[in-house]
């Protein structure tokens, strides 16, 4: 099956799942009674919330206070910045009038940085505490008339991906127990309306441990890892793939950290599991997960594979599995997955082309797994830019992965789009873009339908990528993913 038969959106959870499963069972009655019996749903619906500014600037002078600057008089400065700075300065990083020294504000500026990626992490956790003590409002603002337009939308699409439900820190209780039904509801109803599933992040270090247990050896907690992989694989035991592995490379480039880094070994972001199991852990937790799943493709999934020296230390931690897979005469994974949550300012697509060659040259296949580009107000130096041109550069980039991707086709297997709509957005409400008018980072609009612009960047790609590897071309000249065509008729034309 060629790639633009392979088309996924990425984004569904169990209070989504609910909604759209009300929408069904109501879907003989007028628009109005279909909308009154959906707002119970939506009323409890809690997935991209507002960001408590207060508590936030909190939350960090509490992380600041654990590590501060090696300078009194610096450290002085931010500590009087942080009790008196307004939410809106703080979260646009205005400090610079609170006089503090270069080296002080670089430094202030990548510990916020990586503050602010630990709290996109927890974000849902700590929103909904948030949220029970009625300090935020409910965030997301959708209407009945949203969930209708998401269920027109997914008929566009093949497979979904399972946000959550179906990972270890979702599914394993703070005592070890298993809970499975916020996985299985997922995997019913897409099982229910024909749609692959990908399952994303079943060991995703970088989220905080739910586990209340300190003293738990490295063998009680491969126990419970086998535990939840049993349980999973009874209740959904027909997964098409899943990100076994994700963001476990450390961030190169991201925190601005420089320096000299070992070059027999990979870097990983710090982990629960590692402290507790070893450097290898992953592969350990990767080889009991294929006892349970061993037909489903186990993906390791990453964003930034552009940055080139995060790409390099991505290929180490595969270097380390294949070696394992060859010692042990055993297959635990089967490719790469490239989340591919951009902006328009990213310049270095061509970067991308180079980690899908290094993987076909591994015998690895590639999926594009939660693609979406922000459009961004101003340029990488601060310039601010007209509407037409932010719009451009986003269709840029749109236009780019598709070209990539299709002249990659033998070896790109997927494209997941990163997603349902806007309102939903992960990149749309993160911290790093919360400066942004108008993110406007998905391929779907509210009322979801694709946006025309971005639809002709893609096609524009898929024509290139086509051109450069022409050897397909005639079995796809009429084949395009699923944003890449604005009627209905046209987008079902499988």
């Amino acid at each position: 099956m060629e790639l633009a038969d392979k088309k996924g959106i990425y984004g569904l959870d169990a209070p989504l799942v609910d909604c759209l499963k009300t929408l069904k069972q109501f879907k003989g009655l007028d628009t109005e009674s279909i909308k009154n019996e959906l707002k119970s749903k939506i009323d409890y619906y809690r997935r991209t919330p507002k960001i408590d500014t207060s508590g936030y600037i909190r939350d960090f002078k509490e992380y600041y206070l654990k590590q501060k600057i090696d300078n009194e008089s610096d450290d002085a400065k931010i500590i009087s910045m942080l009790s008196t700075i307004s939410p809106q300065d703080f979260l646009h990083q205005n400090f610079n009038k609170y006089n503090i020294s270069a080296q002080g504000l670089n430094y202030l500026k990548k510990l916020h940085f990586n503050f602010s990626k630990s709290k996109s992490m927890g974000h849902y956790d700590r929103q909904s505490e948030l949220i029970s003590k009625g300090i935020s409002q409910t965030p997301s603002d959708l209407t009945p008339q949203d969930i209708i337009n998401l269920d027109k939308s997914l008929t566009h699409f093949d497979s979904i991906t399972i946000n959550w439900a179906m990972s270890f820190d979702h599914c394993v209780n703070p005592d070890g127990s298993i809970r499975i039904d916020e996985a299985k509801k997922c995997y019913d109803f897409c099982k229910e309306n024909g749609k692959k599933i990908r399952a994303l992040g079943a060991i995703y270090p970088t989220v905080a441990n739910r586990l209340q247990a300190e003293n738990i050896s490295s063998e009680e907690l491969e126990s419970v890892f086998e535990n939840y992989m049993k349980s999973l694989s009874e209740a959904c035991p027909n997964i098409d793939s899943m990100d076994i592995v994700n963001e476990l490379s450390y961030d190169f480039g991201q925190s601005g950290a420089k320096g000299e880094y070992p070059k027999d070994k990979p870097l990983l972001n710090n982990s629960f599991l590692q402290d507790k199991m070893g450097e290898n852990y992953y592969i350990k937790l990767m080889q009991i997960a294929r006892k349970y799943f061993p037909n489903t493709k186990f993906i390791y999934n990453d964003f930034a594979h552009e940055n080139t020296e995060k790409a390099e230390n991505i290929f180490k931690i595969v270097q380390k599995i294949q070696d394992y897979e060859k010692e042990n005469g055993v297959k635990i994974l089967d490719g790469i997955g490239m989340q591919c949550r951009l902006d328009s300012n990213n310049t270095k697509l061509d970067n991308l082309e180079k980690v899908i060659d290094r993987a076909e040259a591994l015998g690895l296949i590639v999926q594009i797994t939660e693609l979406d580009v922000v459009k961004m107000s101003k340029d990488d130096n601060g310039n601010l830019l007209s509407e037409s041109e932010a719009s451009k550069r986003q269709e840029d980039v749109y236009s780019k992965i598709h070209e990539i991707a299709f002249a990659k086709r033998d070896v790109v297997e997927s494209i997941t789009y990163g997603d349902m709509t806007d309102k939903l957005s992960w990149s749309a409400t993160t911290d790093r873009y919360i400066d942004e008018p108008d993110p406007s980072p998905t391929v779907y609009n509210n009322d979801g339908e694709p946006k025309s612009n971005i639809v002709s960047a893609i096609n524009r790609g898929i024509d290139r990528g086509l051109e450069r590897n022409p050897e397909k071309q005639s079995d796809n000249k009429n084949k395009k993913t699923s944003a890449s065509t604005s009627s209905d008729d046209e987008m079902n034309n499988e």
